[in-house]
C-alpha cells in the first residue's frame, strides 16, 4: 500500500510539473519583416517583459544563442533595430509586436533585444512628404469622418499616392474612409510629422490603436482600430471572492493632471493668435487648476475649442486606475486588449465601495510566466 501511495505521489508531482511547464510553453516569440510582416524566426527567450498601450509600450527579452547550428548571422538579421520586429505569442496569437530598436550581445551567449510597440514610433519619423517630396508636400482633408481622417493620414505615410519606394510601405490595414465633420489643411512648410497628425486626431477625444494579427499565411500584420470605444473582450472579476482570478490589485487616484479649465493655442503670435478654451464643466470640489496647451500647427478656432474640451472632459477628475494581477489560464488573453471591458467587483473591502465599477483596459503588460497584469480605468 505504501509503494502505491508513493508512486500515486509522484505520478501527481510529474503530471503537476508536466502542466506547469505546458503552461508556460504558451508563450512564444517570433521575430518578421517589419515592412512586410515575414516571419523570420520562431525563438524561445530565458526571460522577457513587454507592455501594450494606447500609443505606447515596449519591452525586452533575453535569448541564449549558444548554439551554433543556427549560425550567428541568423541572430544579427533577425534583430537588425527597425528592420525586424518581434512578436510576443499567446498559444500562436500575437499579443504585442513591438519594433526591434537595440540588441545587445553579452558574450557567453545572451542576446538582450529592446523594442518599442507597434508604429507610433516610426509615425513620429515620417512626414507628409519624403526627400525630394517637398513642394507637394502639402495634406488637406475635407469634410470626413474621423475613420476617414485617420485613413488620409496613414494613406500618406505610406505613400501610397505618391510612388515612392517599397521601404514606406507597413502591413498595415488601413480605417473605412468616411465623410464626417473634420477639415484640416497641413502646410508643408510647417514640417509636421504624421504622429503630430495622428495626435491632433487623438486631441479631439478619439483613440487610435494599431493590433497585430496573423493572416492565413501566418505573416503578420496591423489592424487600425479607432475608438472610443475600441474593441476588445468583455471580464467580470470579483477581487473580494475565495477563489479570484485577480491575485493582487492596486488602487491609484491621481489627480495631477485633473482640470478646472483648459486653453489651446493656436497658430499666430500676440494680437493675432488663434485659441480655444474649455470651462464651467461641474466636478469635484478643489481649487482651479487651468491649464494651457501649445499646438501652433493648428490653424482653426473650432479645432482648437473642440480639443479644449475634449482635454477638459478626460482630465476634469482625478483618475483612478485599477493594476491587477490575474492568471492567464483563467482568461481569454488575446481579447485582453486596450479597448477590452472589466466589470470589477467588491465587496467587504475597508477600502473599496461594495458592488461593481465598468471599467476599460487601457494598458496590459507581461512576462514569460503565467500572469497577466491589465490596467483598467473608469
Amino acid at each position: 500500500m505504501a509503494e502505491v501511495v508513493v508512486i500515486a505521489v509522484g505520478v501527481v508531482i510529474l503530471v503537476w510539473l508536466g502542466v506547469r511547464e505546458w503552461r508556460r510553453g504558451m508563450w512564444g516569440i517570433q521575430f518578421h519583416d517589419t515592412i512586410t510582416g515575414e516571419p523570420l524566426l520562431r525563438a524561445e527567450a530565458s526571460e522577457g517583459a513587454w507592455r501594450r498601450a494606447l500609443g505606447r509600450g515596449g519591452g525586452q527579452h533575453t535569448f541564449p544563442v549558444q548554439d551554433r547550428a543556427l549560425g550567428s548571422s541568423v541572430w544579427r538579421q533577425v534583430t537588425e533595430p527597425n528592420a525586424c520586429t518581434l512578436a510576443v505569442l499567446w498559444d500562436g496569437f500575437p499579443v504585442y509586436a513591438g519594433l526591434v530598436t537595440r540588441a545587445v550581445y553579452e558574450f557567453g551567449g545572451a542576446l538582450k533585444v529592446h523594442h518599442s510597440e507597434g508604429f507610433r514610433a516610426l509615425m513620429g519619423q515620417r512626414m507628409t512628404f519624403g526627400v525630394g517630396g517637398y513642394v507637394s508636400g502639402d495634406l488637406q482633408v475635407t469634410d470626413r469622418s474621423s475613420s476617414g481622417t485617420v485613413r488620409a493620414i496613414l494613406l500618406r505615410a505610406l505613400a501610397s499616392d505618391r510612388g515612392y519606394p517599397a521601404n514606406w510601405q507597413l502591413p498595415l490595414d488601413l480605417p473605412e474612409d468616411g465623410a464626417g465633420g473634420f477639415s484640416a489643411l497641413w502646410r508643408r512648410w510647417d514640417f509636421l510629422t504624421i504622429e503630430d497628425l495622428l495626435t491632433q486626431v487623438e486631441g479631439l477625444g478619439n483613440q487610435i490603436d494599431f493590433h497585430p494579427y496573423y493572416d492565413e499565411n501566418g505573416w503578420l500584420r496591423f489592424e487600425t482600430r479607432l475608438g472610443p470605444p475600441l474593441p476588445g473582450g468583455q471580464f467580470e472579476w470579483n477581487v473580494t471572492a475565495p477563489q479570484s482570478a485577480v491575485s493582487s490589485l492596486t488602487v491609484t487616484t491621481d489627480g495631477t493632471k485633473q482640470l478646472s479649465g483648459c486653453f489651446y493655442i493656436g497658430k499666430g503670435s500676440e494680437a493675432d493668435m488663434l485659441w480655444g478654451e474649455a470651462g464651467f464643466i461641474p466636478g469635484p470640489g478643489g481649487p482651479i487648476r487651468d491649464m494651457a496647451r501649445s499646438t501652433k500647427d493648428v490653424d482653426d478656432t473650432t479645432r482648437l475649442t473642440n480639443m479644449a474640451m475634449a482635454d477638459l472632459v478626460e482630465h476634469r477628475y482625478p483618475i483612478t486606475q485599477y493594476d491587477l494581477t490575474v492568471d492567464a489560464g483563467s482568461v481569454d488573453v488575446p481579447s485582453l486588449v486596450p479597448g477590452a471591458k472589466v466589470r470589477l467587483e467588491s465587496y467587504g473591502d475597508p477600502y473599496l465601495e461594495d458592488g461593481a465599477r465598468d471599467l476599460t483596459v487601457v494598458g496590459v503588460s507581461g512576462d514569460m510566466s503565467w500572469t497577466l497584469k491589465p490596467e483598467v480605468q473608469s
